[in-house]
C-alpha cells in the first residue's frame, strides 16, 4: 500500500498528520509506504484546493482535514 499525504512545506498540520499516519502503520503493522509531497507542482496537478492531502494507492480520500488515529485506522483497513 503506498500512502501519499500531500501539504505545503512548513505545515504542521500535514507533518503531524504523516507522523500519525507512520505510527498508525507501525503499530498495526500495515504493509504500507508513507510519503510526504511538498511540491507546489505536484499539489496543483492533483488539483488539490486544501491540503493536508491523504492518497492511498492513487485513490485521493480526503483532503482539507486533519483525521484522529482511529479514523486513519479505518481508512487504511478498508483498503486492505
Amino acid at each position: 500500500m503506498k500512502i501519499t499525504i500531500y501539504g505545503a512545506d512548513g505545515c504542521s498540520t500535514c507533518s503531524n498528520l504523516k507522523e500519525r499516519t507512520e505510527e498508525v502503520v507501525e503499530n498495526r503493522g500495515f504493509d504500507a509506504e508513507v510519503e510526504k509531497v511538498t511540491g507546489t507542482a505536484e499539489l496543483a496537478s492533483k488539483g488539490l484546493m486544501a491540503t493536508p492531502a491523504f492518497e492511498v494507492d492513487s485513490e485521493m480520500v480526503f483532503q482539507g482535514s486533519d483525521p484522529s488515529r482511529e479514523r486513519i485506522e479505518e481508512i487504511l483497513e478498508e483498503r486492505l
